[in-house]
């Protein structure tokens, strides 16, 4: 768009590459397997592969899934379930000791279930676990960008206030 002063959010970008590592980010614990795997992809955006509890900011997530049958086969169980992934969290200046922003973000997958045998039972847990996993990539990519808007937002204002066009 020539002309306006509309910066497209896909466009927000804070150092080279996108990621907000300047930020000086700490990404707490999250409980649980799913937990560890979704902190390692939010560390991807934040860390630069480094853990400082001395950060400006922490990251506090708290990570809940579910399952629920979608599918019903002629046999009357389920051969289709879907997981939702939900991530709520609050980025915290832990200097001044204040909410700077908070959200949540959600997620959906979904896997097949195989019949009663040994082999299939194995194929469904892998499939579950697949689908677990697959969904924490893009709720991290999710919880990051809303944590991008909000600093894209607040150097606006700021510049907005400062005479800054």
């Amino acid at each position: 768009m020539s002309g306006c002063s509309v910066t497209p959010l896909n466009n927000i970008t804070f150092t080279e590459g996108g990621d907000l590592g300047h930020l000086d980010i700490y990404v707490g614990p999250i409980p649980e397997k799913q937990g560890v795997l979704l902190r390692q992809h939010l560390e991807m955006h934040f860390t630069q592969g480094k853990r400082d509890k001395n950060s400006r900011y922490h990251l506090l997530v708290i990570f809940q899934d579910s399952e629920r049958g979608i599918g019903i086969s002629s046999k009357n169980t389920d051969s289709r379930k879907e997981i939702e992934g939900r991530a709520s969290f609050r980025l915290l200046d832990h200097k001044a000791g204040v909410t700077v922003c908070q959200g949540s973000a959600l997620l959906h997958g979904a896997y097949s279930v195989s019949g009663h045998t040994t082999f299939s039972a194995y194929a469904t847990h892998i499939a579950q676990r697949d689908t677990k996993e697959k969904i924490l990539a893009p709720l991290a990519e999710d919880i990051a960008h809303q944590i991008r808007v909000h600093f894209s937002h607040e150097r606006s204002l700021t510049n907005v206030s400062d005479g800054v066009k």
